[in-house]
């Protein structure tokens, strides 16, 4: 899965970018547990790499645990539940 993500500033030496929405998160972690079936929160976070802190990543698989897309076991083992759809709730 790839993003567009927005520049925010550049120079010879670094380049800025905005991260991942909360939503673009869960597309994320969906689709990678989709290929993966089980995967650990360090797998995952391993795999967004610098693009969602662990508080949004936390966050978005919360969500996607209460509405059902993902089950969580052992802890830190979230695995991908078939069937699941691709509308996106937010938290209140």
């Amino acid at each position: 899965m790839s993003f567009r993500l927005k520049k925010l500033y550049e120079d010879r030496h670094v380049r800025v970018v905005k991260g991942l929405t909360l939503e673009e998160i869960q597309r994320f972690v969906l689709d990678y547990l989709r290929r993966r079936g089980t995967a650990s929160f360090y797998e995952i976070k391993e795999a967004l790499g610098p693009l969602a802190g662990e508080d949004r990543l936390r966050r978005a698989l919360r969500l996607l645990v209460l509405d059902g897309r993902i089950t969580k076991h052992d802890k830190i083992y979230y695995s991908y539940v078939p069937g699941s759809e691709d509308s996106f709730a937010e938290e209140e």
